[in-house]
């Protein structure tokens, strides 16, 4: 079921949204857009896709607007912060959605590198864009940072190890920011998807999907907008006290 539109429920908040191309990024966009946010479409590179979102989003909010960098890069991190600022003087609101995902990988097969790579590409996005925008979530004096983890960290899949440890990192890093955060008014928390119809599960086919959501409680796999709904409202009012949580949104997979 799509949750109703508020328009006032971000009205006012000014929200980057990190990998706004597809998928959950893409869908957390125009949601936020739809609820009465400006919103920051990102992607590392211009494209169609993200193109695409903006045009979507400036239907709802016409003072949309989007950056691109490669968040791996500070030096990329940095010139954004800077063309943010030179378009808005205001930033209530970091989602960290992009992430990197290695291919399935037995772990017998995983060295060192394989994990400090996963780490990077999975930590980078997180640490890089936030050292950049840090000044200016403070300034908000009210402003919140959302990450995407995963449900990985407890319930292991073979061959995503490397993922798995990666996205364990993000959750370590949500509960130390937002203790040492909360003082200068940042709230950070985390959302924690199971598998998601994105067009990485939909490439894996039914044979893959149909047992997941056969053993779901509710029977079905989360979509992009189930994922946009946890988030938004971490980034709302609605969730004005609450810090260093992660949300998960697996349906009630994890009880199984």
């Amino acid at each position: 079921m799509t949750p109703p539109k508020d328009p006032m429920l971000l009205q006012g908040v000014t929200i980057l949204i990190t990998g706004t191309n597809r998928g959950i990024g893409k869908a957390t966009a125009i949601a936020a857009a739809q609820h009465g946010a400006r919103v920051i479409c990102h992607g590392r590179t211009l494209s169609d896709d993200l193109a695409d979102t903006l045009q979507r989003v400036q239907s709802y909010t016409s003072t949309s607007f989007m950056v691109t960098a490669d968040l791996q890069n500070p030096l990329e991190c940095a010139e954004m912060a800077v063309h943010i600022g030179a378009n808005t003087s205001t930033l209530n609101a970091l989602v960290c959605n992009a992430s990197g995902f290695r291919a399935p990988t037995p772990l017998a097969s995983l060295t060192f590198p394989d994990y400090a790579d996963e780490l990077s590409a999975v930590m980078a996005p997180v640490i890089n864009p936030v050292t950049a925008l840090l000044p200016m979530l403070i300034s908000s004096g009210n402003a919140s940072i959302t990450c995407l983890t995963a449900t990985l960290t407890q319930h292991p899949v073979p061959g995503h190890g490397a993922h798995a440890v990666a996205k364990g990192a993000v959750q370590t890093w949500v509960r130390q920011a937002a203790r040492e955060l909360g003082p200068l008014g940042i709230r950070v928390n985390a959302v924690s998807p199971g598998v998601v119809t994105t067009d990485w599960a939909n490439a894996q086919g039914d044979d893959f999907l149909a047992p997941i959501a056969a053993r779901t409680p509710l029977r079905r796999l989360a979509s992009a907008t189930d994922i946009s709904g946890a988030i938004l409202f971490l980034t709302s009012p609605l969730s004005g006290f609450v810090t260093g949580i992660e949300v998960p949104v697996d349906g009630g997979a994890g009880l199984s």
